[in-house]
């Protein structure tokens, strides 16, 4: 008796930017890492699509992607994903070709620890056209200059308020530079009550301290030939915050990191 066919199903699909160039990955050299039996297709400019057989899909894929140039990063495609396309900005490491052009900003924490950083002042804001509360699932964001921020990073504060955003999918928004976005904070602390009054938001950028705690920041454009901002340091029930200061094409170190270290 002949055996049935098998039915496979796309379970999922990712776009994969470089941080650094804005612009689509280079899909060589990223090792893709499932937490089930999965094919993997490339389409296209940066585009991965997932697709198993009819008998899997019953929970979230949990996909790893894993570089030399850049970032581990890990992304969760929900159960009923199959028509989405999600977003993931990698974020380069110390191997990353970076012209000698770049701005540069390196330092020492914890080995392994989270690093975040936010321009000063010198950045366009951006600014909720909704109150946002505790129980949020969607925020509608004015974006100036941007067409899209599906699968950023935001820093989002208000008085003495701060929180990271992690921008997923736009789900609405009839303008270019205003969207309605799907969103979640990034970890359990933080304040997650921000009133569209008073609120702003900037693009925030990753680095990760590598097993002897070294960290650096690579950007390709800064705010103006000098500029302002605030590095991060996470870890689990704190975040400490240093205030720097760079040249653009300059190489800066951040200093007075010694109590994390």
């Amino acid at each position: 008796m002949a055996k049935a066919p098998i039915t496979w199903k796309v379970r999922g699909a990712i776009k994969l930017y470089d941080s650094f160039t804005g612009r689509p990955v280079k899909l060589p050299g990223i090792r893709v890492v499932t937490d089930e039996e999965v094919s993997v297709l490339q389409k296209g400019e940066g585009v991965l699509v997932f697709a198993g057989n009819k008998a899997g899909g019953e929970k979230p894929l949990r996909v790893r992607l894993e570089s030399q140039a850049f970032l581990t990063e890990e992304i969760l495609l929900p159960v009923k994903a199959s028509a989405d396309l999600f977003c993931l900005w990698l974020w380069p490491d110390k191997k990353y070709p970076v012209p000698a052009s770049a701005t540069k900003m390196y330092g020492r924490a914890r080995p392994g620890a989270w690093m975040g950083f936010v321009f000063g002042e010198e950045v366009p804001e951006m600014r909720l056209s909704d109150d946002l509360g505790t129980d949020s699932q969607r925020a509608e964001i004015c974006h100036p200059g941007k067409r899209s921020l599906e699968g950023r990073l935001l820093e989002i504060r208000r008085e003495n308020a701060r929180n990271w955003v992690k921008i997923g999918r736009r789900v609405g928004g009839s303008r270019m530079e205003t969207g309605i976005y799907e969103f979640s904070f990034l970890g359990e602390k933080g304040e997650r009550t921000y009133p569209r009054k008073g609120t702003i938001l900037r693009m925030g950028y990753v680095s990760r301290a590598d097993e002897d705690g070294n960290f650096i920041f690579f950007f390709r454009n800064t705010p103006g030939e000098s500029f302002a901002g605030r590095v991060y340091f996470r870890d689990r029930d704190r975040e400490i915050c240093r205030e720097v200061q760079g040249v653009r094409g300059g190489s800066t170190a951040v200093e007075d990191w010694d109590t994390i270290i």
